[in-house]
């Protein structure tokens, strides 16, 4: 059977983020993604112009008739909100739907580049909590990471490497002994540092009380939706009986290749990666899975 992930994040009419990311790269692992728009875009926020219509009624409304279909899930993605009400909503989405096995990923959207996002608020922060409370496996920034155990982003300017490392091992530790079932995973990404002189990339990663720390040159280029592509990648891997390391691992392989191709043609970061001709990635790497697995 085909596995199902209802992905509850906007849609940009440009920009390759949020739900035009996750439909691709799930269908290109053979889930299908099951979108439920949190809000219309133009285009998505780091454009200079963009038309933005929040649509708070889809949530309950969704899942109202996804229930009388007698829908059902082998994974929830949460990712881009506008108000603490689709907060909420989402919470509420998770509690009908989520059964035993579920894989439910939260992204908690609330900052980047060491600044919380323009609509930024301690409701927020705490809202995403409750998401938290709900989720299997979340995936914050670093920025993100430090909001929601209250330390400073600055704090990390006068670490270095080893400490920098630590400090991240007990925010995630921190976060994943404060969930209500002990069975968090918790994906720390985008931890920028050098190494022998060549600036760095790392995920942080804690599951199941081990921790795992995933490195790469960082490219010299930033581009709107990496985080899309590589949430939609974990859950899909999560849904999939993948081991989260496993789930990185190819993510990071897709993420680079659509990276590398998007600074060879210099494209807009706004629009977002050229990720369309590397999906084979994704698929061989199923493949590649269930050959080795079964």
């Amino acid at each position: 059977m085909v596995k199902k992930v209802a992905v509850i994040n906007d849609l940009s009419g440009f920009g390759k983020c949020s739900l035009t990311a996750a439909l691709p790269a799930l269908a290109a692992m053979g889930v299908q993604c099951c979108p439920l728009p949190t809000a219309i875009l133009s285009a998505q926020t780091a454009f200079d112009h963009f038309y933005c219509d929040p649509r708070d009624e889809y949530v309950p409304r969704f899942a109202d008739e996804w229930e009388k279909l007698g829908a059902s899930f082998d994974g929830i993605y949460t990712g881009f909100f506008t108000n603490t009400a689709q907060i909420d909503a989402m919470c509420d989405f998770i509690d009908r739907f989520r059964k035993d096995g579920i894989e439910v990923l939260v992204d908690p959207i609330l900052g980047d580049d060491g600044e919380p996002y323009k609509y930024y608020t301690d409701e927020l922060r705490e809202g995403v909590f409750s998401l938290i409370s709900r989720a299997t496996i979340i995936t914050p920034n670093l920025t993100e990471l430090c909001l929601l155990t209250g330390r400073g982003y600055s704090d990390f300017e006068s670490m270095d490497q080893v400490q920098a490392f630590d400090a991240v091992r007990q925010m995630c530790t921190e976060l994943a002994d404060s969930h209500e079932n002990g069975s968090l995973s918790v994906l720390a990404t985008g931890i920028l540092y050098q190494k022998e002189g060549q600036d760095m990339i790392a995920t942080g990663i804690l599951s199941d009380g081990s921790w795992d720390l995933f490195e790469a040159p960082r490219l010299p280029a930033s581009f709107s939706g990496t985080g899309d592509l590589y949430a939609s990648i974990i859950i899909g891997g999560a849904v999939l009986g993948m081991t989260i390391a496993e789930s990185v691992r190819l993510a990071g392989k897709f993420v680079t290749a659509a990276l590398e191709d998007s600074i060879r043609e210099q494209v807009y970061p706004p629009e977002g990666t050229n990720f369309e001709p590397y999906l084979s990635i994704l698929t061989d790497g199923v493949k590649h899975y269930w050959q080795t697995n079964r």
